[in-house]
């Protein structure tokens, strides 16, 4: 099992998307608080990492959510930001659902330290967790 803190409220990617136009086209890109978020919590896991595996394989992740606030949130958003900054760190070679078929989070308060806590496990890994 390997173990990651990112300390932030997470922000969702999926929500947070800004129209760009070049020319006469237009498309969506990740809100500056994404990215600035995302380049925040880049070198909190890239200074978590060595020494612990890289998952190219059948895995399974656990998730606590510590928010500070009791704004309302949509459930998952928070989980595709996290997916997609283990890739980007190279954590996890891929979030695609053969490298990651099982998942769980949990939400929590916690005013003064928002927080993410990731817990990753191999397939078989016993982790007192139901999936």
């Amino acid at each position: 099992m390997d173990h990651y803190t990112v300390y932030s409220e997470v922000v969702s990617k999926k929500n947070n998307k800004e129209i760009c136009r070049r020319g006469n086209k237009s498309f969506l890109i990740s809100s500056k608080r994404f990215r600035d978020w995302h380049e925040q919590a880049v070198p909190q896991i890239m200074a978590q990492k060595p020494g612990k595996k890289v998952y190219d394989h059948n895995c399974k992740i656990y998730i606590e959510f510590y928010h500070d606030s009791y704004r309302r949130k949509d459930a998952d958003n928070g989980q595709t930001s996290i997916f997609d900054l283990l890739v980007d760190c190279g954590v996890l070679v891929d979030d695609n659902w053969q490298i990651l078929p099982r998942g769980m989070f949990e939400n929590y308060y916690d005013k003064l330290q928002p927080r993410a806590e990731i817990y990753i496990y191999d397939k078989d890994e016993e982790t007192g967790i139901v999936f």
